[in-house]
C-alpha cells in the first residue's frame, strides 16, 4: 500500500485538476531509454507563442523548446500552475522553484529544438 502526499491547497480542493499521475510514471513511460529527436529545429519565439493552450503546450527552458503537452499532466503541481508559461519562456520561474531538477533528462522526449529570434524580414513577407 502507499501514501499520497497532497499540498494544503489540494486538500482544500483548490487544485481540483491535480493529476493522479506522478513524475515516476512519466520517467517510466517517457524517459527511460529516450533519446533526443534527431531533427532538432531552430524555432522562432513567435512559433512558440502560438502553442499556448493545454491542448498544444510549448515552452522554452534555458533556450530549448519543449512540447510539454503530455508532460503537463504529470507535473506534481497540476496543470493550472504551468499554464502561465504556455507559449513562453519559463526559465526564470523554473529556476525559482526547480533549479535542482535536470530538465534536459526529464524532458528529453519533449525536445523540439532551440529558440531563435524572429527574422523581421520573414515576418514582413507573411500573408
Amino acid at each position: 500500500f502507499f501514501f499520497v502526499v497532497m499540498s494544503a491547497e489540494a486538500r482544500r480542493g483548490r487544485n481540483k485538476r491535480r493529476s493522479a499521475k506522478g513524475l515516476a510514471d512519466w520517467y517510466v513511460s517517457h524517459c527511460k531509454g529516450a533519446r533526443p529527436a534527431p531533427n532538432l529545429r531552430k524555432i522562432p519565439m513567435s512559433e512558440v507563442m502560438e502553442h499556448n493552450t493545454e491542448e498544444s503546450f510549448w515552452m522554452v527552458l534555458k533556450g530549448a523548446v519543449y512540447d510539454i503537452t503530455a508532460f503537463q499532466h504529470y507535473h506534481p503541481g497540476g496543470v493550472e500552475i504551468m499554464l502561465p508559461v504556455a507559449g513562453a519562456d519559463g526559465t526564470s520561474l523554473f529556476n525559482q522553484y526547480h533549479k535542482w531538477v535536470n530538465e534536459e533528462s526529464l524532458l528529453q522526449a519533449c525536445l523540439l529544438g532551440y529558440v531563435v529570434k524572429d527574422d523581421p524580414d520573414k515576418a514582413k513577407t507573411a500573408p
